[in-house]
This record gives C-alpha cells, structure tokens and sequence, in this order.
C-alpha cells in the first residue's frame, strides 16, 4: 500500500484499474493496430480476455476480503457481483453494456470500500488520540 496524504492507494483500486485498463486499454490499441493496417485473429485476443477476467477477479477477492475484515456484508456481495457480470459478459453473453455494468459495479464498490476504510483509520486515530483513564 502506498500512503497519499491521509488515505492509501489500495490493491483494490489497483486491481480495479488494471482490469478496466486491460479491456479498454486493449480494445483501444487493437482499434489503431486496424487503423495502421495491422490485424489479428480471434485467437490472439484471448489472453486479453483471461487479463480482465483475472484482474477482475483480483479486485473481486481484495475487496471481499476488506469487506469482510470491515464485517460489511453488501460490499462483498456487489464485488462478486460485478465480478460474475464482466466474466459472464467476457466468456458467455459478449454484451459491452452488461461489461460495462460490471466495471461499474467494481469501480463503485472500490471507491465505497476506499470511503469506509478511510472512516476506519479516522476513527482509528481519534481513539487512540483520547487520553486513557
């Protein structure tokens, strides 16, 4: 973890950033390989493909984790949810708006979860700031 000012950049975050990075990211740079001439098959995609799901997967297991150090019960619910929604969207049912939901999904529980743990060190501090009897 990585301390910036009072709150720290998590493995959440990071995870969460590298799978979005990893789809769009990757998607992007095809587009202007094809503008450039270039082409590729179906086949080479698919590393792409087990990126963003393990990304995804990644960010699913920190955040169920934090969530469960918390003792938060929808955090954990929403990850995986978002989680099964871009796999299911990858592998199976091939929609960008069912992706995109799921990026949604994981980039909202990750900034709930950078909010929560920001509270928890707050609070943290402040008890420990209290002089003892």
């Amino acid at each position: 973890m990585v301390k910036r000012g009072s709150v720290a950049i998590s493995f959440p975050a990071w995870a969460t950033a590298l799978s979005i990075v990893s789809c769009y990211g990757t998607l992007a740079l095809i587009g202007v390989l094809s503008l450039l001439g270039v082409s590729l098959a179906a086949e080479d995609r698919a590393w792409a493909r087990a990126a963003v799901v393990f990304f995804a997967g990644l960010a699913a297991v920190a955040l169920a984790l934090s969530s469960a150090k918390r003792r938060r019960f929808a955090p954990l619910v929403l990850s995986v949810s978002g989680f099964l929604l871009i796999s299911w969207a990858t592998y199976g049912f091939r929609s960008r708006l069912v992706e995109a939901a799921g990026f949604a999904l994981l980039a909202f529980v990750t900034a709930w979860d950078r909010r929560i743990r920001a509270k928890s060190e707050l609070a943290g501090r402040k008890c420990m700031s209290q002089p003892q009897e």
